[in-house]
């Protein structure tokens, strides 16, 4: 007898609810749209898995509000410094490099924050907190979920009302989940600390499904984030290109009794069998990443032990002290490297983000973030293109995703496998690994990824020249800038709110320079002038479409009430701040509200700050741009810039949108 099924519909469904499945459903819930997101697990992560999160990452945290950021800081470790030990003839290790990792992180990489570590379960329940912030607990991952079935129906994917994509889902039986999100044994040791979870019973589900019974999910996007053996990835048949390397590895996170003097420092330490690499965790965890040699000949990945681990770490600190009572999980694996030849189905509805797409060594310390980055970048697009009126070219702004990240994903397999090779070598000069580590910082930290010309990045139509730091197509260079009406300062990635609206920075340059101030204002009256069929750029040629009713869920946000346009516009200017803000153009302050009054958030200046060392003046150094001329830079969404111009450029920026987003809305 067929098993009973029900049917429900919701506008997106995630699968998989680790970081990049959360991410795209907090994008969904932040912009109002309806979405479930299922995970085969019971439970949530408690240990092991990824541990580090880069820069941008933590930007991008900031940026998504809630205190994110905030409680990310402060739970988690920075990695300031770094060492590296090699062995003498005697066969004792001896320390011959210790070297900042970030010198001063704002003249090498323009961010406001530090590389740290936190266990991926615990990021994980930051985000899915912020998640239940603003769907107000209506959104929760369902646990105990699997799918099972895909039906597309090709014929329906240019209605944007339909629901081309089906997908039968079931639950899952106790014995088949567990410890399905952890690669290595959790029962082991002997006062139980990392026992695995019993079967939770909060799972999120909108129907509790029986035993026997089945759910049809009809969705209009389906997003894959169900990881390195992705169901989605092999349902539509999908090759990884790449290999598996045959050295075998171990992961522990353990709590160290030792006298070696570098143990909170990342640290890579030259063993018989490669390089093992130290990595300080948050209330003093440490994760080492312990060589084991070929598989089959050193050690298989079945047959390796903890006491093995324990055993090898003992001898690789000599003459030093080392030893463990409690480990919290550990893990062994042999290193994946490769990435799927696809990254979106051909209709642009269904999509895969993080580890479904490419898969990589823990030993680079990517995974967790790239995945995150991938959602982060997908999410607003699919929100665009699921609220946006008739006129926005759908299949041109969500190919765009592919494009981007598809080429990130193979990027990253290929710098994992000249990082790891370093680390299989029994003997690496140290300064070898910070020369690599160094190549490749820009990219693994997310500030050159080299995101390809479309409607989206306007390479064409930019004016580069009028800054020689901030690139099109690349990350934003976030500085600390302060308040024009009371002096505040914050970071500009803390200012600039992910709410799916564009954002128009004005850098004005300086004010009381009257050649400037009529270029400020001839930009400024061209920007809220009626043209285009009777319309403004900046109030009502493209309204707000995000019908979300929580849009003041974050008490950190600078905005009073619901946007009214896609375009956000945000003034950072050289002048000095005892000018009025009255005096400033209306573009610049806002207009009035009969209830808030003025709005004294919209006008920035880069000016040094003696109460705060970072805001220094030097924001438009930061960004290369001439303090006297200034420069209009457009970002995304997600924080990236779009286009770039001079002030004398606004109908190349007023191309831009229009090409996005196609002629003027009706209101």
């Amino acid at each position: 007898m067929a098993s009973e099924k029900i049917s429900s519909t919701t506008d997106v469904l995630v699968i998989g609810g680790g970081p990049a499945g959360l991410i795209a459903a907090w994008w969904m819930a932040r912009c109002g749209i309806s979405v479930r997101i299922i995970d085969k697990d019971p439970n949530p992560l408690l240990h092991g898995r990824a541990d580090g999160m880069r820069s941008r990452t933590v930007e991008m945290l900031d940026s998504m509000g809630s205190g994110m950021q905030e409680t990310v800081t402060k739970e988690s470790f920075p990695m300031l410094s770094s060492s590296s030990w090699m062995r003498d003839a005697n066969g004792d290790i001896q320390r011959v490099e210790t070297l900042p990792l970030y010198e001063d992180h704002r003249q090498v990489l323009a961010t406001p924050y530090h590389p740290q570590t936190l266990s991926q379960g615990r990021i994980e329940e930051i985000i899915q907190g912020a998640l239940k912030d603003i769907s107000a607990g209506t959104v929760k991952v369902e646990r105990g979920r699997e799918a099972s079935a895909l039906e597309y129906d090709a014929s329906a994917e240019e209605d944007r009302e339909a629901y081309p994509v089906s997908v039968t889902i079931r639950k899952v039986n106790q014995g088949e989940s567990a410890n399905s999100r952890y690669n290595g044994t959790m029962n082991i040791v002997s006062d139980g600390t990392a026992k695995t979870p019993t079967n939770g019973t909060n799972n999120g589900s909108k129907h509790d499904l029986e035993d026997g019974k089945e759910e049809v999910v009809r969705a209009k996007y389906l997003i894959g984030c169900d990881g390195a053996r992705s169901w989605l990835r092999k349902e539509l048949g999908y090759k990884t290109e790449g290999s598996n390397t045959n050295t075998v590895w171990v992961a522990l996170d353990i709590y160290p009794i030792t006298d070696f003097p570098d143990i909170r420092k990342p640290t890579a330490i030259q063993t018989p069998k490669g390089s093992m690499l130290l990595i300080s965790r948050e209330k003093g965890l440490l994760r080492i990443y312990v060589p084991f040699g070929e598989d089959g000949k050193d050690a298989t990945r079945e047959s390796v032990t903890l006491e093995d681990a324990r055993a090898l770490c003992k001898d690789a600190f000599k003459p030093y002290h080392f030893d463990f009572e409690r480990c919290q999980w550990w893990s062994s694996y042999s290193l994946g490297q490769r990435h799927s030849d696809h990254a979106a189905h051909t209709g642009n509805r269904i999509f895969l983000c993080g580890d479904a797409v490419h898969n990589n060594s823990p030993l680079i310390g990517l995974g967790l973030n790239v995945s995150a980055q991938d959602a982060w970048n997908l999410g607003w697009k699919i929100a665009l293109a699921f609220k946006a009126p008739q006129g926005v070219d759908r299949k041109a702004l969500l190919s765009t995703y592919e494009a981007e990240r598809l080429p990130v994903a193979k990027t990253l397999v290929w710098y994992d496998r000249n990082w790891t090779s370093l680390f299989n070598k029994a003997l690496v000069e140290p300064m070898v690994i910070i020369q690599r580590y160094h190549e490749f910082r820009n990219f693994s930290d997310a500030y050159v990824l080299n995101y390809p010309d479309s409607s989206l990045v306007a390479r064409q139509v930019s004016n580069q020249a009028v800054s020689s730091k901030l690139r099109v197509g690349e990350s934003f260079n976030h500085t600390r800038i302060a308040m024009h009406s009371d002096g505040q300062t914050y970071w500009t990635c803390g200012r600039l709110r992910s709410d799916g609206r564009f954002h128009v920075i004005l850098l004005a340059g300086d004010w009381s320079s009257p050649k400037q101030k009529d270029r400020i204002e001839t930009f400024c009256d061209n920007l809220t002038k009626s043209s285009k069929g009777g319309s403004s750029l900046l109030y009502n040629r493209y309204p707000y479409c995000f019908d979300s009713h929580y849009y003041n869920y974050d008490k950190s946000s600078p905005d009073i009430g619901k946007p009214g346009s896609m375009l956000n516009f945000t003034t950072i200017h050289t002048s000095k701040e005892e000018i009025p803000l009255l005096d400033f153009p209306e573009a610049m302050r806002g207009p009035f509200h009969p209830v808030f009054g003025w709005d004294y958030s919209r006008v920035l200046v880069d000016s040094d700050r003696p109460y705060d060392r970072y805001c220094d003046g030097a924001a438009y150094d930061a960004w290369g741009v001439d303090r006297t001329k200034g420069a209009v830079v457009v970002l995304r969404p997600d924080l990236h810039v779009g286009w770039i111009g001079d002030l004398e450029d606004f109908g190349s920026m007023e191309k831009y949108f229009e090409n996005i987003f196609g002629k003027a809305w009706a209101n």
